[in-house]
């Protein structure tokens, strides 16, 4: 996934011992080589709303 500033997000389903057992809805995580970052665990719809609003 490409978010607003042209770097590339991998989006990948969280493993077992990600996920809390508190929110099992929340089961996708993305991270960027470029920013060195990795997204809290979230839902589908928050990983992308996360990588949409990550500053340039």
């Amino acid at each position: 996934m490409t978010d607003p500033h042209g770097r590339m997000w991998q989006v990948s389903p969280a493993t077992n011992f990600q996920v809390s057992p508190s929110s099992p809805g929340q089961i996708w995580q993305a991270s960027c080589a470029a920013l060195m970052t990795r997204a809290p665990v979230l839902s589908a719809r928050l990983v992308a709303e996360y990588i949409k609003d990550v500053p340039a």
